[in-house]
């Protein structure tokens, strides 16, 4: 996979729907995945899952201006405030997702200590976002190429 692309893979036992920003992109089968350039994904989030609307585990992620990923996995609940204290439904964890993170080239890792891969199995995942100050957002070169899986 050449640098900056990302791999939408469904590694589900059923169809599942890859949303951008609340809009289907694409229907993919078990074991079917789809590919993006991730340079392009400025201020995205990505789900899967079978609609639009409501909570999901989100892949949220974006190319900056300085030539880096930014990225992480969210779970918060809709219309969640600044903390717990202000959420009023459980967390939008809807799959397992895992992302991961492949260097290409002459990456200077010491530089990325956050551009790391990721894994969340369950609504208790300690590496997603919770609440919208719980700061989890991971940092990579953009000499690097992403799977991002459901289950």
């Amino acid at each position: 996979m050449a640098t900056g692309m990302f791999v939408f893979q469904n590694n589900c036992g059923t169809p599942v729907g890859l949303y951008r920003s609340h809009a289907v992109i694409a229907s993919l089968a078990p074991g079917e995945s789809l590919q993006l350039d991730g340079t392009k994904q400025v201020g995205q989030m990505f789900h899967f899952g079978w609609d639009s609307a409501g909570d999901a585990t989100l892949f949220e992620t974006t190319f900056g201006a300085d030539g880096r990923f930014y990225y992480d996995i969210s779970i918060i609940p809709v219309r969640c405030g600044a903390s717990w204290d202000f959420c009023t439904g459980p967390t939008s964890f809807n799959l397992p997702m895992t992302v991961t993170v492949r260097r290409e080239g002459d990456t200077n890792v010491e530089a990325f200590p956050t551009c790391k891969s990721l894994q969340c199995a369950s609504a208790t995942c300690p590496v997603a976002y919770k609440v919208p100050n719980d700061v989890r957002t991971m940092v990579c070169p953009k000499q690097v190429a992403m799977t991002i899986t459901a289950c």
